[in-house]
């Protein structure tokens, strides 16, 4: 069930992700509403994995396998560039913010930060995806093909279907 929620959990915030990524497909005012959200929902999943952070970052200076410590690195590092993405995309909000009634002075500066902090999120991502592979194509396995493979191969059987009595009187004739 864990694994479920997770998997679901992911999908949403990658699929969010790549809407977001992208503001020409949903304009400039929902792109950073979109971004606000994206922002809290990368927070609830840290709090899911909350545990596990701990546990890695107390082993990650001592013996410890190399791709667990590439993942964390990975995990960190993305989070790290969700922040900047975060916080730039605030500096140069002309929605959210206003909608607060916040203003702020814009620079060219925090576009390039934005739109560069954006692009190195993408490939840090895709790597958080290659070395979760194998924990995708699982889940995959188990929670989706599994159940329908189960579903569609059962034997049915059929039931006769009753027949009405006028019908049994009418056919009788």
């Amino acid at each position: 069930m864990k694994a479920k929620l997770y998997f679901v959990l992911d999908i949403l915030i990658f699929t969010g992700f790549l809407i977001t990524f992208e503001p020409q497909i949903t304009g400039e005012s929902i792109h950073e509403w979109l971004g606000a959200a994206f922002f809290l929902t990368l927070l609830v999943h840290l709090l899911l994995h909350w545990n596990w952070v701990v546990k890695t970052l107390a082993k990650f200076f001592k013996k410890m396998p190399a791709l667990q410590r590439i993942n964390f690195t990975v995990d960190f590092f993305i989070f790290v560039a969700f922040i900047v993405v975060n916080l730039s995309g605030l500096m140069i909000s002309k929605t959210v913010l206003a909608t607060f009634g916040i203003t702020l002075p814009r620079g060219g500066e925090w576009k390039t930060i934005h739109s560069l902090s954006a692009d190195v999120t993408l490939y840090l991502v895709a790597a958080h995806f290659a070395l979760h592979w194998n924990w995708l194509v699982a889940v995959v396995k188990n929670h989706l093909i599994a159940p329908l493979r189960t579903h569609f191969s059962r034997p049915r059987r059929l039931e006769p279907v009753p027949v009405r009595s006028d019908e049994q009187n009418w056919s009788a004739k």
